[in-house]
């Protein structure tokens, strides 16, 4: 593979796992921008990697500078997502983003605008479709088999997620959920949706820290197949991490396969190396198996912003 200089934007969960990821690949160079220096050594050491040969810098924007980094991989908060992969974008590195994009339809429609002027790659991370029960749901769809589809998720509510909260950006924590239905369906409309929240009392706690926020989206969609959709989004500190979908039919439950053989960022990191590699040599790399035809099209982004929308149109509170 021709050598490629990568920049991690953000140590997180998501950017440790582009790590671990990237760090399998041949002829990569690493370069990660991180203001815990401390846990990135932490977590080289657990995973054994050569520290060696990952640079660290304290700022984001050096890193998109550096005239080496050919490409960036941006796992910051949401609401930098925009900055950032437009700062990217200027200054000609081909972008993976985790999900969302930004937090505009609008804002989405210009990032991918400046991704052709500059005629760079702009891919968003939208691991979920890459697991096997995803390509299960898309054989149901396909064959009609399918009368009721529920996603229910439980996620942490920790700082910078509450940020997004407070500026009303709550319904883009579920972009990923959404996004799977509308790459599934095609055609998603809106019955009604709500958001609930609550704030709960912690005992062993000081004052300040004795009550925690619970946050729950309720929505009710359905598509142009008539199968009904139940998407339940639940929020709170200190939460465990789980993700549910069930398919149903007319005669009940649907089992479907949990397993996905290939860890998912480090295929999401193949799509997109080949993605970049195709854009330089398309001859050599036309029928790569890494790339996935449709995976994270622009057009199924831009068709989720627009059911946020539609969502906080109809959005009631509680």
């Amino acid at each position: 593979m021709i050598p490629i200089h990568i920049g991690i934007i953000g140590f997180g969960r998501a950017g440790q796992a582009r790590l671990k990821a990237l760090n399998t690949f041949e002829n990569i160079s690493l370069r990660v921008a991180t203001q815990r220096p401390e846990a990135f050594g932490i977590f080289a050491k657990k995973h054994d990697i050569d520290t060696h040969k990952v640079d660290l810098t304290n700022h984001w924007q050096t890193l998109i500078l550096d005239s080496k980094v050919q490409a960036v991989f941006i796992c910051s908060e949401n609401e930098r997502h925009a900055e950032q992969v437009r700062f990217a974008l200027e200054h000609g590195k081909h972008v993976c983003v985790e999900f969302p994009l930004c937090t505009q339809h609008a804002e989405a429609q210009a990032l991918y605008a400046l991704a052709a002027q500059k005629q760079r790659i702009l891919h968003m991370e939208a691991i979920g479709t890459l697991t096997t029960k995803h390509q299960e749901l898309k054989s149901l769809v396909t064959a009609k088999r399918m009368s009721h589809l529920v996603f229910n998720f439980t996620g942490s509510l920790y700082r910078w997620l509450l940020d997004e909260v407070h500026k009303q950006h709550f319904i883009e924590l579920a972009f990923g959920r959404l996004y799977q239905c509308v790459d599934l369906f095609k055609n998603v409309t809106v019955q009604k949706a709500r958001l609930h929240k609550k704030f709960s009392q912690v005992e062993g706690r000081s004052a300040f820290e004795s009550y925690t926020l619970q946050l729950s989206l309720h929505a009710q969609l359905e598509t142009s197949l008539s199968t009904e959709i139940t998407l339940t989004e639940h929020r709170q500190a200190d939460a465990k991490r789980s993700s549910q979908v069930q398919a149903f039919s007319p005669k009940g439950l649907i089992e479907l396969n949990s397993k996905s053989p290939t860890p998912l960022f480090f295929k999401d990191c193949q799509h997109f190396l080949a993605l970049i590699l195709n854009q330089h040599s398309s001859q050599t790399l036309k029928s790569d198996s890494r790339f996935i035809q449709n995976y994270a099209s622009q057009e199924t982004v831009l068709t989720t912003f627009k059911l946020i929308e539609d969502i906080k149109q109809v959005l009631e509170y509680s």
